[in-house]
Protein backbone atom coordinates (compact mmCIF):
# COMPACT_ATOMS: atom_id res chain seq x y z
CA UNK A 1 0.00 0.00 0.00
CA UNK A 2 2.93 2.38 0.68
CA UNK A 3 4.07 2.22 -2.94
CA UNK A 4 0.51 2.77 -4.17
CA UNK A 5 0.13 5.89 -2.03
CA UNK A 6 3.44 7.28 -3.27
CA UNK A 7 2.55 6.56 -6.90
CA UNK A 8 -0.88 8.11 -6.55
CA UNK A 9 0.61 11.25 -4.99
CA UNK A 10 3.33 11.69 -7.61
CA UNK A 11 0.84 11.10 -10.42
CA UNK A 12 -1.55 13.73 -9.07
CA UNK A 13 1.23 16.30 -8.58
CA UNK A 14 4.89 15.48 -9.35
CA UNK A 15 6.02 18.24 -7.00
CA UNK A 16 4.23 16.72 -3.99
CA UNK A 17 6.45 16.53 -0.91
CA UNK A 18 5.98 13.46 1.27
CA UNK A 19 6.75 13.21 4.97
CA UNK A 20 8.71 9.96 4.98
CA UNK A 21 8.78 9.82 8.79
CA UNK A 22 5.00 9.48 8.89
CA UNK A 23 4.84 7.08 5.96
CA UNK A 24 7.48 4.78 7.43
CA UNK A 25 5.67 4.88 10.78
CA UNK A 26 2.30 4.16 9.20
CA UNK A 27 3.82 1.20 7.35
CA UNK A 28 5.53 -0.40 10.34
CA UNK A 29 2.53 0.11 12.62
CA UNK A 30 0.23 -1.49 10.05
CA UNK A 31 2.61 -4.45 9.72
CA UNK A 32 2.88 -4.97 13.47
CA UNK A 33 -0.85 -4.47 13.89
CA UNK A 34 -1.35 -7.41 11.56
CA UNK A 35 1.24 -9.52 13.39
CA UNK A 36 0.12 -8.55 16.90
CA UNK A 37 -3.66 -8.18 16.59
CA UNK A 38 -4.43 -10.05 13.39
CA UNK A 39 -5.51 -6.88 11.59
CA UNK A 40 -3.81 -3.76 10.25
CA UNK A 41 -4.39 -0.43 11.97
CA UNK A 42 -5.15 1.21 8.58
CA UNK A 43 -2.83 4.14 9.22
CA UNK A 44 -1.56 4.13 5.64
CA UNK A 45 -5.09 4.01 4.30
CA UNK A 46 -6.25 6.91 6.50
CA UNK A 47 -2.91 8.79 6.28
CA UNK A 48 -3.01 9.74 9.94
CA UNK A 49 -2.14 8.48 13.42
CA UNK A 50 -5.02 7.20 15.48
CA UNK A 51 -5.18 8.32 19.14
CA UNK A 52 -4.00 4.91 20.36
CA UNK A 53 -0.75 5.19 18.38
CA UNK A 54 -0.24 8.84 19.30
CA UNK A 55 -0.23 7.92 23.00
CA UNK A 56 2.82 5.71 22.42
CA UNK A 57 4.93 8.70 21.38
CA UNK A 58 3.61 10.86 24.22
CA UNK A 59 4.34 8.12 26.77
CA UNK A 60 7.93 7.67 25.63
CA UNK A 61 8.64 11.36 26.22
CA UNK A 62 6.93 11.32 29.63
CA UNK A 63 8.84 8.16 30.64
CA UNK A 64 12.13 9.91 29.83
CA UNK A 65 11.22 12.83 32.05
CA UNK A 66 10.18 10.59 34.92
CA UNK A 67 13.33 8.48 34.65
CA UNK A 68 15.51 11.60 34.81
CA UNK A 69 13.64 12.79 37.91
CA UNK A 70 14.38 9.52 39.73
CA UNK A 71 18.08 10.41 39.78
CA UNK A 72 17.28 13.17 42.29
CA UNK A 73 15.72 12.16 45.65
CA UNK A 74 14.00 15.52 46.00
CA UNK A 75 12.09 15.03 42.75
CA UNK A 76 11.20 11.42 43.58
CA UNK A 77 9.09 12.67 46.48
CA UNK A 78 7.41 15.18 44.20
CA UNK A 79 6.88 12.81 41.28
CA UNK A 80 3.20 12.09 42.05
CA UNK A 81 2.52 15.82 41.87
CA UNK A 82 4.69 16.54 38.82
CA UNK A 83 3.68 13.63 36.61
CA UNK A 84 1.39 14.30 33.67
CA UNK A 85 -1.94 12.91 34.88
CA UNK A 86 -3.51 13.28 31.44
CA UNK A 87 -0.79 11.07 29.94
CA UNK A 88 -1.27 8.52 32.72
CA UNK A 89 -4.98 8.29 31.89
CA UNK A 90 -4.16 7.89 28.21
CA UNK A 91 -1.67 5.13 29.06
CA UNK A 92 -4.38 3.20 30.88
CA UNK A 93 -6.76 3.67 27.95
CA UNK A 94 -3.97 2.54 25.61
CA UNK A 95 -3.38 -0.61 27.66
CA UNK A 96 -7.08 -1.41 27.78
CA UNK A 97 -7.38 -0.89 24.03
CA UNK A 98 -4.42 -3.22 23.40
CA UNK A 99 -5.84 -5.84 25.75
CA UNK A 100 -9.23 -5.68 24.06
CA UNK A 101 -7.66 -6.24 20.64
CA UNK A 102 -5.71 -9.22 21.96
CA UNK A 103 -8.92 -10.69 23.38
CA UNK A 104 -10.66 -10.21 20.03
CA UNK A 105 -7.80 -11.91 18.23
CA UNK A 106 -7.73 -14.87 20.65
CA UNK A 107 -11.48 -15.34 20.19
CA UNK A 108 -10.96 -16.02 16.49
CA UNK A 109 -9.55 -19.35 15.39
CA UNK A 110 -7.33 -18.73 12.39
CA UNK A 111 -4.19 -20.12 10.80
CA UNK A 112 -2.83 -16.74 9.79
CA UNK A 113 0.89 -16.44 10.68
CA UNK A 114 0.84 -13.96 13.54
CA UNK A 115 2.41 -13.80 17.00
CA UNK A 116 -0.52 -15.32 18.86
CA UNK A 117 -0.67 -18.38 16.64
CA UNK A 118 2.92 -19.10 17.68
CA UNK A 119 2.08 -18.47 21.34
CA UNK A 120 -0.99 -20.70 21.31
CA UNK A 121 0.91 -23.56 19.68
CA UNK A 122 3.24 -23.57 22.69
CA UNK A 123 0.47 -23.07 25.24
CA UNK A 124 0.89 -26.45 26.90
CA UNK A 125 4.70 -26.28 27.12
CA UNK A 126 5.58 -22.60 27.55
CA UNK A 127 2.23 -20.91 27.83
CA UNK A 128 1.66 -17.26 28.64
CA UNK A 129 -1.11 -16.16 30.95
CA UNK A 130 -3.72 -13.79 29.56
CA UNK A 131 -2.23 -11.00 31.68
CA UNK A 132 1.19 -11.65 30.14
CA UNK A 133 -0.31 -11.54 26.67
CA UNK A 134 -1.95 -8.20 27.43
CA UNK A 135 1.31 -6.76 28.80
CA UNK A 136 3.38 -7.95 25.84
CA UNK A 137 0.99 -6.65 23.19
CA UNK A 138 1.80 -3.01 23.95
CA UNK A 139 5.51 -3.82 24.07
CA UNK A 140 5.39 -5.50 20.66
CA UNK A 141 3.70 -2.47 19.16
CA UNK A 142 6.34 -0.05 20.43
CA UNK A 143 9.47 -2.15 19.97
CA UNK A 144 8.45 -3.49 16.56
CA UNK A 145 7.34 -0.25 14.95
CA UNK A 146 8.80 3.11 15.89
CA UNK A 147 12.39 1.89 16.05
CA UNK A 148 12.23 0.33 12.58
CA UNK A 149 10.63 3.45 11.12
CA UNK A 150 13.27 5.58 12.85
CA UNK A 151 16.13 3.69 11.21
CA UNK A 152 14.43 3.94 7.81
CA UNK A 153 13.98 7.69 8.28
CA UNK A 154 17.56 8.27 9.40
CA UNK A 155 19.03 6.06 6.70
CA UNK A 156 16.93 7.76 4.01
CA UNK A 157 18.23 11.14 5.20
CA UNK A 158 21.89 10.09 5.19
CA UNK A 159 21.56 8.49 1.76
CA UNK A 160 20.02 11.66 0.35
CA UNK A 161 22.83 13.72 1.91
CA UNK A 162 25.37 11.41 0.26
CA UNK A 163 24.27 11.06 -3.40
CA UNK A 164 27.21 8.83 -4.36
CA UNK A 165 26.21 6.27 -1.72
CA UNK A 166 22.55 6.49 -2.75
CA UNK A 167 23.48 5.92 -6.40
CA UNK A 168 25.55 2.87 -5.50
CA UNK A 169 22.71 1.38 -3.47
CA UNK A 170 20.00 2.04 -6.05
CA UNK A 171 22.20 0.51 -8.75
CA UNK A 172 22.64 -2.64 -6.65
CA UNK A 173 18.88 -2.90 -6.07
CA UNK A 174 17.71 -2.11 -9.59
CA UNK A 175 20.24 -4.35 -11.34
CA UNK A 176 19.46 -7.26 -9.02
CA UNK A 177 15.68 -7.26 -9.41
CA UNK A 178 13.95 -7.22 -12.79
CA UNK A 179 10.46 -7.09 -11.28
CA UNK A 180 9.02 -6.12 -7.90
CA UNK A 181 7.99 -9.74 -7.38
CA UNK A 182 11.68 -10.69 -7.43
CA UNK A 183 12.28 -8.60 -4.29
CA UNK A 184 12.10 -11.15 -1.49
CA UNK A 185 13.41 -11.42 2.05
CA UNK A 186 15.82 -14.16 0.98
CA UNK A 187 17.33 -12.29 -1.98
CA UNK A 188 17.58 -8.98 -0.12
CA UNK A 189 19.65 -10.62 2.61
CA UNK A 190 22.35 -11.30 0.00
CA UNK A 191 22.78 -7.67 -1.09
CA UNK A 192 26.11 -6.60 0.40
CA UNK A 193 25.88 -2.86 -0.12
CA UNK A 194 22.35 -2.78 1.28
CA UNK A 195 23.69 -4.55 4.35
CA UNK A 196 26.50 -2.01 4.65
CA UNK A 197 24.02 0.86 4.40
CA UNK A 198 21.81 -0.60 7.13
CA UNK A 199 24.76 -1.08 9.48
CA UNK A 200 26.04 2.43 8.82
CA UNK A 201 22.53 3.80 9.29
CA UNK A 202 22.31 2.07 12.66
CA UNK A 203 25.69 3.54 13.61
CA UNK A 204 24.95 7.09 12.49
CA UNK A 205 21.34 7.16 13.70
CA UNK A 206 20.69 4.37 16.24
CA UNK A 207 16.92 4.16 16.87
CA UNK A 208 17.55 4.15 20.64
CA UNK A 209 20.54 6.49 21.00
CA UNK A 210 20.71 6.29 24.79
CA UNK A 211 22.02 3.35 26.83
CA UNK A 212 20.20 0.26 28.06
CA UNK A 213 20.67 0.37 31.87
CA UNK A 214 21.87 -2.70 33.74
CA UNK A 215 22.40 -3.10 37.50
CA UNK A 216 25.77 -4.36 38.71
CA UNK A 217 25.55 -7.57 40.83
CA UNK A 218 25.82 -7.20 44.61
CA UNK A 219 29.46 -8.32 44.66
CA UNK A 220 30.43 -5.64 42.14
CA UNK A 221 32.05 -6.08 38.74
CA UNK A 222 35.00 -4.86 36.71
CA UNK A 223 33.89 -3.01 33.58
CA UNK A 224 36.42 -1.72 31.05
CA UNK A 225 39.16 -2.06 33.66
CA UNK A 226 37.33 -0.17 36.41
CA UNK A 227 35.68 -1.74 39.46
CA UNK A 228 32.01 -0.79 39.77
CA UNK A 229 30.30 -1.27 43.17
CA UNK A 230 27.31 -3.58 43.41
CA UNK A 231 23.89 -2.07 42.87
CA UNK A 232 25.20 0.63 40.55
CA UNK A 233 23.14 1.30 37.42
CA UNK A 234 25.37 1.47 34.36
CA UNK A 235 24.88 1.76 30.62
CA UNK A 236 26.71 2.56 27.41
CA UNK A 237 25.39 5.50 25.42
CA UNK A 238 24.79 4.12 21.94
CA UNK A 239 25.18 7.37 20.05
CA UNK A 240 28.28 8.49 21.97
CA UNK A 241 30.01 5.15 21.41
CA UNK A 242 29.25 5.15 17.69
CA UNK A 243 30.45 8.75 17.26
CA UNK A 244 33.74 8.16 19.07
CA UNK A 245 37.06 8.10 17.21
CA UNK A 246 38.16 5.50 19.74
CA UNK A 247 35.84 3.06 17.99
CA UNK A 248 35.43 4.24 14.40
CA UNK A 249 37.58 6.08 11.87
CA UNK A 250 35.88 9.19 10.45
CA UNK A 251 32.93 8.59 12.80
CA UNK A 252 30.86 11.55 11.60
CA UNK A 253 30.98 10.47 7.95
CA UNK A 254 28.38 8.16 6.40
CA UNK A 255 30.52 5.42 4.84
CA UNK A 256 28.77 2.05 4.27
CA UNK A 257 32.03 0.65 2.90
CA UNK A 258 33.40 0.41 6.45
CA UNK A 259 31.21 -2.70 6.85
CA UNK A 260 32.41 -4.27 3.58
CA UNK A 261 36.03 -5.19 4.33
CA UNK A 262 37.39 -1.80 3.24
CA UNK A 263 41.00 -1.74 4.47
CA UNK A 264 40.68 1.90 5.50
CA UNK A 265 38.45 0.78 8.36
CA UNK A 266 40.26 -2.38 9.40
CA UNK A 267 40.90 -0.82 12.81
CA UNK A 268 37.25 -0.01 13.52
CA UNK A 269 35.84 -1.63 16.66
CA UNK A 270 32.83 -3.01 14.81
CA UNK A 271 31.69 -5.15 17.73
CA UNK A 272 30.84 -1.91 19.53
CA UNK A 273 27.79 -1.56 17.27
CA UNK A 274 25.02 -3.22 19.28
CA UNK A 275 21.84 -1.26 18.45
CA UNK A 276 19.67 -4.23 19.47
CA UNK A 277 21.55 -4.61 22.77
CA UNK A 278 23.61 -7.71 23.53
CA UNK A 279 23.34 -10.94 25.46
CA UNK A 280 20.27 -12.85 26.67
CA UNK A 281 18.18 -9.67 26.92
CA UNK A 282 18.86 -8.37 23.44
CA UNK A 283 15.99 -7.53 21.08
CA UNK A 284 13.99 -10.65 20.17
CA UNK A 285 12.64 -8.85 17.09
CA UNK A 286 16.09 -8.19 15.59
CA UNK A 287 15.67 -10.50 12.59
CA UNK A 288 12.17 -9.22 11.86
CA UNK A 289 13.46 -5.64 12.00
CA UNK A 290 16.23 -6.37 9.48
CA UNK A 291 13.75 -8.07 7.13
CA UNK A 292 11.36 -5.11 7.35
CA UNK A 293 14.08 -2.50 6.86
CA UNK A 294 15.53 -4.25 3.81
CA UNK A 295 12.16 -4.88 2.21
CA UNK A 296 10.67 -1.41 2.73
CA UNK A 297 13.77 0.56 1.73
CA UNK A 298 14.63 -1.61 -1.26
CA UNK A 299 11.07 -1.51 -2.60
CA UNK A 300 10.89 2.28 -2.30
CA UNK A 301 14.26 2.74 -4.03
CA UNK A 302 13.37 0.22 -6.75
CA UNK A 303 10.32 2.32 -7.66
CA UNK A 304 11.44 5.90 -7.04
CA UNK A 305 14.22 8.44 -7.16
CA UNK A 306 14.12 10.55 -4.00
CA UNK A 307 15.16 14.16 -3.43
CA UNK A 308 15.49 15.90 -0.08
CA UNK A 309 13.43 19.08 0.32
CA UNK A 310 15.32 22.20 1.49
CA UNK A 311 13.35 22.42 4.75
CA UNK A 312 14.75 19.02 5.78
CA UNK A 313 18.41 19.83 5.05
CA UNK A 314 19.26 19.81 8.79
CA UNK A 315 16.82 17.07 9.72
CA UNK A 316 19.28 15.09 11.87
CA UNK A 317 19.68 17.95 14.37
CA UNK A 318 17.24 16.55 16.93
CA UNK A 319 16.53 16.19 20.62
CA UNK A 320 16.31 12.79 22.31
CA UNK A 321 13.73 11.54 24.79
CA UNK A 322 14.93 7.92 24.90
CA UNK A 323 13.97 7.92 21.19
CA UNK A 324 14.71 10.64 18.65
CA UNK A 325 12.16 13.46 18.57
CA UNK A 326 11.90 13.43 14.79
CA UNK A 327 10.65 16.37 12.72
CA UNK A 328 9.08 15.70 9.31
CA UNK A 329 11.47 14.33 6.68
CA UNK A 330 10.16 15.95 3.52
CA UNK A 331 11.09 14.42 0.17
CA UNK A 332 9.89 14.56 -3.42
CA UNK A 333 9.75 11.33 -5.39
CA UNK A 334 9.98 10.55 -9.10
CA UNK A 335 8.85 7.14 -10.45
CA UNK A 336 11.65 5.43 -12.37
CA UNK A 337 9.40 3.06 -14.31
CA UNK A 338 5.83 2.97 -15.53
CA UNK A 339 3.34 0.54 -14.06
Amino acid sequence: MLIGILRQGTKKDPSTAFNMVNLYNFTTFDIMGKLTFGEALQLLEKNEYNPWVAVIFQSVKENSRQRAMRNFPFFVALEPYLSDKAINKKRLAHFNYSSDRVDRRLAVETDQPDIWNLVMRQKERHGLSLEEMHANASLFMLAGTETTATLLSGLTFHLLKNPDKLAKLTTEIRTTFATEEDITIETLARLKYLHGCLEEGLRMYPPVPVGFPRKVPAEGATVCGDFIPGGTSICMSQWAAYESELNFAAPKAFIPERWLDDERFAGDEKFVLQPFSYGPRNCLGKNLAYHEMRLILATVLWHFDLKLCPESADWADQKVYTLWDKPPLMCTLSPVRAV
